[in-house]
């Protein structure tokens, strides 16, 4: 859509839109365009005072001009493909000049500027980002993968050679142990003669994971009544913990929740005995595997089961898609968005929505609550696995 200068004048500032003095220096025009090109994308129109809204044009200074053209490619890393046209305007003076109008496309990838910094538009600032927010962003973009970073001081004797070996006659691997960990998700790689071992190749066959993550575990806890309580009226009636390796952790998990499950027991018309279960294994099973494995979510949702509400509340990093790969027994990333549940009315849920964008990465806050008649169990995934960084 093109606009008039005027209506380029009168426009407001805001999260797609910005209007820049053909005196701004290069590099503060470079964090303008890092920060629409990490969020929306959008256009700035160089010429016209942010300040005063006065048309000064960009004829005036050539060489200036030049140097502005030049910011998406000097000032910005990696460059960005913008593109450029000039609006013939009169200026303040009431000499023909030309306004200067920068689009800036929304990026696939991270970018920042020449001092390593990075920028996210918020309304009508450019927002500096700190570290933290950077590592989200470029998970987020599917640039970086959470769990192919190096666990910090891990070495290749922090792994479980025999769990290697035991997932390798899974799905039939015929090399060494050794082999499969350099040439497979690059769970074992080199910097120089230094052998860096993932993430995922420590929750997947560490011996010890905690030692690296220590909040990466489940969490099952189980109140008296239907709601949770605290301080004097705490109601606490089991509190358990799992830990291990993350494969170990579901499959600990799902046996314990069994032991949770009632079970009735009673003489069927046709004369034959016959058991009822509160929940069917696969719902038991699909809860404890989505509480592990689902992506981001960042609002709460809930699941309605006869007898039962389940909330989860969810403020989750990023999550292990080879966690996917192994339960699934397949070597693909598996991929969503978001997730949303219906309810599920005793049956299994046939829309759990998952449109495809977003890579699974591997750190996890998770918690369900399942509220009882006559109890309630909260079942949490805690990990924070950006804490051994701190």
């Amino acid at each position: 859509m093109r606009y008039t200068i005027e209506e380029i004048r009168q426009m407001p500032e805001g999260q797609t839109f910005d209007c820049k003095s053909i005196h701004i220096e290069p590099k503060a025009l470079a964090n303008t365009i890092v920060a629409m090109a990490n969020a929306d994308g959008g256009m700035i129109a160089v010429g016209i005072s942010d300040k005063t809204r006065r048309i000064e044009g960009v004829d005036q200074d050539k060489a200036h001009l030049n140097e502005i053209l030049r910011t998406p490619f000097d000032f910005c890393v990696p460059t960005i493909s913008v593109t450029t046209e000039f609006m013939p305007c009169q200026d303040s003076e009431g000499n023909d000049n030309h306004i200067l109008i920068i689009h800036v496309p929304a990026s696939p990838r991270l970018h920042a500027n020449q001092a390593d910094e990075v920028f996210w538009r918020v309304g009508d600032k450019s927002r500096k980002l700190p570290f933290e927010e950077c590592l989200q962003l470029m998970y987020d973009k599917g640039e970086h993968y959470y769990e192919d970073s190096p666990a910090y001081d891990a070495t290749i004797e922090d792994i479980d050679m025999d769990a290697v070996k035991a997932y390798m006659k899974r799905i039939g691997y015929g090399k060494s142990p050794m082999e499969y960990l350099q040439e497979n998700k690059g769970f074992l790689t080199n910097k120089g003669d230094v052998p860096q071992v993932s993430t995922a190749c420590i929750l997947l066959f560490g011996k010890r994971p905690q030692n690296f993550f220590p909040r990466a575990r489940v969490r099952f806890i189980k109140y008296y009544g239907t709601e949770e309580k605290v301080g004097r009226e705490m109601n606490v009636i089991k509190d358990v913990t799992f830990e291990g390796r993350i494969l170990n952790q579901i499959q600990k998990t799902i046996e314990y929740l069994e032991t949770q499950v009632k079970e009735h027991s009673y003489l069927g018309e046709d004369g034959l005995f016959k058991t009822d279960r509160e929940y069917p294994k696969f719902e038991i099973q699909e809860m404890t595997v989505n509480s592990v494995l689902c992506k981001c979510l960042h609002k709460p949702y809930a699941i309605r089961l006869p007898a039962a509400k389940c909330k989860s509340s969810w403020m989750m990093d990023a999550l292990l898609s080879a966690m996917c790969q192994l339960m699934a027994n397949r070597l693909t990333r598996i991929c969503c968005s978001d997730v949303s549940a219906p309810a599920m009315c005793g049956k299994r849920a046939t829309n759990w929505g998952w449109p495809s964008s977003r890579p699974f990465a591997t750190c996890i806050i998770g918690r369900w609550n399942i509220g009882l008649k006559q109890g309630s169990i909260a079942f949490t995934c805690i990990s924070n696995l950006n804490s051994h960084a701190q």
